[in-house]
């Protein structure tokens, strides 16, 4: 029997004297005493292997007795704990970008002595350039992986869409650049990259890895900030990981429901009427924009819908819009035929430019993609636009403009109204369709 049972064996005894008000010693049954667990003692001789989850007296809170308590969980490894692999370093890069936690951030490159060891820099130069990767990867995190707003995000956030598939390790080099012989370990690896998945989908996104390299310790860290694939950026313009509720009748900020439609006015400043041969007023062109359909894809939906002109003469028509979280493309004939393929998509929203990005900001600026560019396709003006509409009177609206060929368009957007006004301008003249009524599906 090791000590420590003799010792609560005594201690028991002891108590039960006291209890009984006598000096001697009781019987003790000790078939009848509870079990107690298994603790670690000291034995003769070389003596017992110590068991993996022990409980210790030492600690504080623990009762070494009670079944279960927190010594026995597992804890996970640090966050900042040294990458000491190269492939350790691509995930934990990964998990810090998605977490945005400035620390765990900051932890991925060299202090600025090792980082100007490694590269031959100076003190100083080594200093700037550290802040400068720092600040770069700062920018990653809150941008290219954060989400506008929290309540956008899905559960589980970006990390819950994306899967890691494949990490692919690059050249491998010493410190100078050259490239390593059979028995010298790597000290630098370029162009390495971590393969992700949008998850339910065939859509591969990748994360490139520049230049990552090792210290004496054999600790692996960032020599230069990791870059995305243009389908990543893409993916998180149109916010295709957010929560699609945006999309939604309560909070769509473009109330694209079913049986909602808008009814528009078509007027050309500046010319007569036409008239036909009687000298009578031709039928006008006005028209009614209504949503027929909506093919949902969870993340993304079309939304088809069927114009009828006023004038019984003239044959309906239907178009449709790709509609995203964060932005609306007017979704061609090829569009909505291969909406379903998830990468075609993506590759058809490089190439085009939406036709709103949400939220809508005055000043905004776009290009293909929605992405800022520097020469933009659409741009929002810099000041609210009051409208005066038979359909009533809204003192701000955002007005898109978009270069044509021959001329301009500008769409007067308000939120949850939708599209109150086309202005075209072209060809020296201009047309201009102006809401008359209105119907949003409660």
């Amino acid at each position: 029997m090791g000590w420590a049972d003799r010792t609560l064996r005594a201690l028991l005894v002891a108590l039960l004297a006291a209890a009984a008000g006598c000096g001697s010693e009781p019987e003790i049954d000790e078939s009848k005493l509870p079990l107690r667990p298994l603790l670690y003692t000291e034995s003769q001789g070389e003596g017992l292997p110590r068991p993996d989850q022990l409980e210790e007296w030492t600690r504080a809170g623990i009762d070494p007795v009670a079944w279960q308590s927190g010594a026995t969980e597992v804890e996970a490894p640090g966050e900042f704990a040294p990458a000491t692999s190269p492939q350790a370093l691509l995930s934990a890069t990964y998990r810090a970008l998605i977490a945005g936690k400035s620390d765990a951030i900051d932890a991925l490159t060299f202090e600025p002595a090792t980082f100007g060891a490694i590269t031959g820099n100076g003190v100083s130069a080594a200093r700037d350039k550290t802040a400068a990767l720092r600040a770069t990867l700062q920018e990653l995190a809150s941008g290219t992986f954060g989400t506008p707003r929290a309540s956008f995000a899905r559960e589980g956030g970006l990390g819950g869409q994306l899967v890691t598939t494949t990490v692919t390790l690059g050249s491998p080099h010493l410190l100078d650049g050259s490239v390593p012989s059979e028995d010298q370990k790597p000290e630098m690896l370029w162009n390495s990259s971590l393969q992700l998945r949008w998850s339910g989908t065939q859509v591969s996104f990748t994360l490139h890895f520049p230049k990552i390299a090792r210290d004496k310790n054999s600790d692996w860290r960032l020599l230069a900030a990791p870059t995305v694939d243009a389908n990543f950026l893409a993916f998180r313009a149109a916010g295709l990981d957010l929560n699609p509720a945006l999309m939604g009748r309560e909070h769509a900020s473009f109330p694209l429901s079913v049986g909602n439609f808008w009814h528009y006015r078509v007027t050309t400043p500046g010319r007569k009427p036409p008239t036909g041969a009687q000298g009578l007023e031709l039928p006008l062109e006005d028209f009614r924009d209504e949503v027929e359909e909506i093919d949902d894809y969870g993340s993304y939906r079309v939304v088809r819908l069927l114009r009828t002109p006023d004038n019984p003469a003239e044959s309906t028509s239907r178009f449709a819009w790709l509609v995203t979280p964060l932005q609306v493309y007017r979704c061609d004939r090829e569009c909505q035929t291969r909406a379903e393929d998830a990468r075609w998509l993506l590759a058809w929203m490089r190439r085009e430019s939406p036709d709103l990005v949400l939220p809508a900001a005055l000043d905004a600026r776009w290009g293909p993609g929605g992405r800022e560019a520097e020469t933009s396709v659409v741009h929002i003006s810099r000041d609210a636009v009051p409208m005066s509409l038979p359909a009533g009177n809204y003192p701000e609206s955002f007005e898109l403009i978009r270069a044509l060929a021959a001329g301009k368009q500008s769409l007067y957007f308000v939120p949850s109204v939708g599209i109150i006004a086309r202005r075209l301008v072209g060809r020296g003249e201009t047309r201009l369709e102006e809401l008359t009524s209105i119907r949003i599906m409660p």
